[in-house]
């Protein structure tokens, strides 16, 4: 089996349909989108439900399930490890997105899995934190999970991700082991043994490094 690297963010239960709905508006748009029902309205995100329906089929998920799944490309700021990506993937032109308001060039890169986990305590029983809900875009292949590592513009897009809507953390998982890049509103590069463990495991960790003179690189 290849890499299969992610990124791992937390934030607050509140925060979710905002949060989805700006990563549904910096990818590229599904037609039709994934209707979200809650009691007294409809959401519509740009995001195509995984596994795949018939692509003309209806897509329709209900507000409190505790786990939505999308599949998605999408679009990040260009950097020396994504225009290494996509030539090497070829068709570079095709792979490329509008420019943004500053001009820059962006790139399309996908397919990425989104995997939400609105429901922490049911999908693991170590996690009790059930005011949080974790977001896990998860690379599709080797040389994705390799450009997730590199990247430092995935890497802003999904920091901004988190500042912009009260994010709580956010992790890269390389299987081996995990950065933590944002904990709090403190960016943060700081190697920790596992992603996979919860929020509070975190701030231990935090308060027990804070406590024994914090080095931020230290892995």
């Amino acid at each position: 089996m290849g890499l299969e690297f992610s990124y791992l963010l937390y934030f607050k239960r509140e925060h979710l349909w905002d949060a989805l709905q700006r990563v549904g508006a910096f990818s590229t748009p599904q037609k039709p989108p994934t209707l979200i029902d809650f009691p007294d309205h409809q959401l519509s995100l740009p995001l195509q439900t995984w596994p795949q329906t018939w692509p003309w089929v209806e897509r329709r998920i209900s507000h409190d399930d505790p786990e939505f799944n999308f599949s998605t490309s999408l679009i990040f700021n260009e950097d020396e490890y994504i225009l290494e990506y996509v030539r090497n993937l070829g068709f570079e032109e095709s792979y490329r997105a509008p420019p943004d308001p500053d001009q820059l060039n962006r790139y399309l890169i996908g397919y990425i899995y989104l995997n939400v986990y609105a429901d922490l305590p049911k999908y693991d029983d170590s996690f009790h934190e059930t005011d949080l809900i974790l977001m896990n875009f998860q690379a599709a292949s080797t040389p994705m999970s390799l450009l997730f590592k590199d990247s430092t513009s995935i890497r802003k897009k999904f920091r901004s991700l988190l500042a912009s809507y009260g994010g709580v953390g956010g992790l890269l998982d390389t299987e081996y082991d995990a950065r933590l890049f944002w904990w709090n509103g403190r960016e943060l590069d700081l190697g920790i043994h596992s992603a996979y463990i919860s929020p509070t495991e975190i701030v231990a960790i935090l308060n027990q490094r804070e406590t024994g003179g914090f080095d931020n690189t230290a892995g």
